[in-house]
């Protein structure tokens, strides 16, 4: 539900590409995703808390430093399947 309500939201200005820089500007935001620069009002950043750091660092030290610290482990879901005469 989340998902599709800010897709509503913010209709066409989804971008598919990999944000490797972010600047606040006046009016906002500055993205470079895709190797091109696009000014916005508004960013959502739907990636890991160590991904968003390292983008907030020159927007928001501290809030970059919180979310670098987020310990992240190692972990695996692995489903198997066994026929029931196999037991």
């Amino acid at each position: 539900e989340l998902i599709d309500t800010l897709a509503a939201r913010v209709g066409d200005h989804i971008v598919h590409h990999r944000a490797d820089a972010l600047e606040r500007t006046e009016s906002g935001f500055r993205v470079r995703a895709g190797g091109a620069w696009m000014e916005t009002s508004r960013v959502i950043l739907a990636v890991p808390a160590w991904a968003a750091g390292t983008l907030l660092g020159g927007v928001d030290p501290e809030l970059a430093r919180l979310l670098l610290e987020i310990p992240y482990t190692p972990s695996l879901t692995l489903a198997l399947v066994y026929r029931r005469e196999q037991f």
